[in-house]
C-alpha cells in the first residue's frame, strides 16, 4: 500500500466514514492507481471528511490537485494524483454504486 493511500484512508476513517472500500484501478487508469470510497451520515460529515482527507494529504507532503462538488453536494471527489477519494451520503452511495461497478477491483475493506 502507498504512503499517500494509507494517509487518505487514516484520514477517512479519523472522521469516521463509513465502508471504507479500496479499489485498485492500476489496470483501468494510468494515470490512478487507488479510488477510497466511503460514506457518511450527514453532508456536514461529508464535507468533514473531504477536508479531513485534503488536510492530512497535504500535511504529508503531498499535493492535492482539486476537489470537486459543492457545498450542498452529497457526493465529494478529492483528487490527490494516484489517489482519488470518493466520499458520499449514505444515499448517494446507494445511487451511485461505485463498488458494484468496480467490485473486481476492491482490495480493502
Amino acid at each position: 500500500m502507498s504512503e499517500l493511500l494509507q494517509v487518505v484512508v487514516n484520514a477517512v476513517d479519523d472522521k469516521k466514514a463509513n465502508q471504507i472500500l479500496v479499489l485498485d484501478m492500476h489496470e483501468v487508469n494510468p494515470w490512478i492507481d487507488y479510488f477510497v470510497v466511503c460514506d457518511a451520515q450527514s453532508l456536514r460529515q461529508v464535507h468533514a471528511i473531504a477536508d479531513n482527507a485534503v488536510e492530512q494529504a497535504e500535511k504529508a507532503g503531498f499535493y492535492v490537485d482539486h476537489v470537486e462538488g459543492g457545498e450542498e453536494s452529497d457526493w465529494l471527489l478529492v483528487d490527490c494524483g494516484s489517489v482519488v477519494v470518493h466520499v458520499f451520503s449514505a444515499d448517494a452511495r446507494q445511487v451511485y454504486q461505485l463498488e458494484r461497478l468496480w467490485a473486481d477491483k476492491i482490495v480493502k475493506r
